[in-house]
Formats: C-alpha cells, structure tokens, sequence
C-alpha cells in the first residue's frame, strides 16, 4: 500500500500560525484614522450632517488572528439621522422599481394576442407611454444628499491625502482602499449607523440596512482561548491564512471562529500541527451545520445574519483540506 502524500506538511502548515507584529497593524490603522479625520471634517464643513462618529477595528485584525493575507478591516460607525433616513428612502425608492416592472410585466403576460392590427398598433403607443413614465419613475431622485453621495465624496476627500498609487473605490459595504506599498495593508472601511449599542451595516446592493450584533463573541474567543492553553487563536490564525491561499478570497470571521469554538477543548492539544490536523479531521466528519454561533448560543451558524459563507463554500475547502495533510 502506497504511503499517503502530504502536500501541507508542518512545516508549511507553521508559516501560518505565525502572527504578525501588532505594530504593523496598528501603524497602519493610525495612519488611515489620520486620513479618515481630515476627510470627514471637511465634508462637514460643507455638509454638517454627523453629530459624531468613532472607529473600530473588526475581523481578524481585532482578534489577533490576522496573517500576511489580513485586510485591513475598519468599521466607520456615525450618528446621522438624515444619512440613516436616506437608506430608507433609496430602499422605497428600490422596492417601488421592483413593483412597477412586476406590474409592467404581469399587464404584458394578460395582453391577448388575437387582436387586430389596427387595436395592437394603438396598444404600442400606449405601451410607450406607458415605459416612458416607468422609465421616469426608475430614476432616483439625486437631490437630497444620501449615504451613496457620502461614500463618494469621502473617497474623493481620502484620495487628496493619498499617492496616486493608492487606489480607492466604492464597494456594497463601504470603501476599499488598495494601499499595500503606502498604508502597509489593504484597508476596507465599513460605513455603519450607530444607535446606542446597536450598529446597522448598509449594504448599497440592496439598499438596505443590516443590524450587527456581535453578542457574546469576544468573551467566547477569550474564554475559549484560555481553555486551550492560547491555542484558540493560533489555529484560527492557521484557517485564516491557509483559506486565504486556497480559496483566494477572505474567510468570514464569525463562520470560522463559531466552527473553531464548537470543537473540543483536548483536539487543542500537542503541537500546532497535530491540534490543527486533529480539528480538520474532526470538521470534516462532523455535521458543523448543527454547531452554535460564536455571537449566540441559541442560534445555529447558518441563522446568524453575520455569516456570508455558505455550506458547500466551506465544505469544498475542508474536504480538500483533508486529502492534503
């Protein structure tokens, strides 16, 4: 019998759990904070519409968990009604274009098709009429200053304190800003409303505002973290960075830390390569669909609105994890 491949030995397997300097990250953290600063103060001087905002590390960097794939990862909470009242509108706005072209489009599946030419011929001109007010009443209206005009404009006051190499652009949750060689990390800022304790997320895809509770999370992560003698994070960091090479694109924090958090204390144990071929052997045979969030003990992984990863997402990466270690 032929002796079983290993692809990701320990050695490789160790360049991961590896943690960044702290300093890196916190450098580069002060120097957007500077920039975000100076950006927002002369927005409100054209536009005094925040009453007042704050800056947060997120994701793995708040976890210290990151590796040398990590974003950058910032939420920008601030208090602005009239910001928060414009998401609403953009939404009824969205929610009138679905309904109309819904109407449109059951009025042309009830149009008979036997009429004579001379019925059809009116019919067109009407339906021309008919698209030009739709076509008139799919237009946002642009005249009040909304939350996609705030984005734009704090790009364009960002990009005046920045290289020209650095990039930035609007993305479906806020600002990304590609700035390895200048900032030292690629950044992404997540513009979110902040009421009391509550924080809401907007999401321009689809208009609308997302409420983040993080709940229990950082308690759970500490605690767990202590269980397992630190362990917790090193091998979250592992996940991390080795998704991260495979898949090519960033694992969501809550999915992993909810699926690290719900394996055994003793799989913890030995050396980081044996506790992390231990757990992804344990994964990979466990229905983790069942496992409870990080962020809640009453919900399941999947029911937690802050996991974005589906099931076969993450199934095809642990099964390939398995046949290469």
């Amino acid at each position: 019998m032929k002796n079983k491949i290993t692809v990701f030995d320990e050695k490789y397997i160790n360049t991961f759990a590896k943690q960044i300097d702290t300093q890196y990250v916190d450098n580069a953290y002060e120097y957007v904070c500077n920039i975000l600063n100076t950006a927002i103060d002369e927005l409100c001087k054209k536009r005094p519409i925040i009453a007042d905002y704050e800056t947060e590390i997120v994701n793995e960097c708040a976890t210290f968990s990151e590796n040398s794939k990590s974003s950058l990862d910032i939420f920008l909470s601030i208090k602005s009604p009239q910001l928060e009242l414009s998401v609403l509108k953009l939404n009824n706005n969205i929610l009138k274009k679905v309904n109309l072209r819904f109407k449109n489009a059951w009025h042309a599946t009830m149009k008979p098709k036997n009429k004579r030419r001379w019925f059809n011929f009116f019919k067109k001109d009407k339906k021309k009429k008919d698209d030009e007010i739709s076509n008139k009443n799919l237009t946002i209206n642009n005249d009040k200053y909304n939350i996609i005009n705030f984005e734009v404009d704090l790009v364009s006051e960002m990009a005046k304190n920045l290289t020209e190499q650095t990039q930035l652009y609007v993305n479906n949750y806020g600002i990304t800003i590609l700035g390895e060689e200048e900032i030292g990390m690629n950044v992404n800022i997540y513009v979110t409303f902040q009421n009391g304790e509550e924080l809401k997320i907007f999401n321009s895809n689809e208009y609308r505002l997302t409420t983040i509770d993080f709940g229990s999370r950082m308690q759970n992560i500490e605690s767990k973290n202590n269980a397992t003698n630190y362990a917790f994070r090193t091998i979250l960091r592992i996940f991390n960075g080795m998704f991260a090479n495979l898949m090519n694109y960033k694992l969501n924090q809550i999915f992993i830390e909810s699926i690290l958090y719900n394996c055994p204390d003793e799989l913890f144990k030995g050396t980081t390569y044996q506790a992390f071929l231990k757990i992804v052997n344990y994964i990979n045979i466990s229905n983790y669909q069942n496992f409870k969030s990080i962020t809640n003990s009453n919900l399941n992984i999947f029911d937690d609105n802050l996991v974005t990863i589906s099931y076969y997402e993450f199934n095809k990466f642990i099964k390939l994890m398995a046949k290469l270690i």
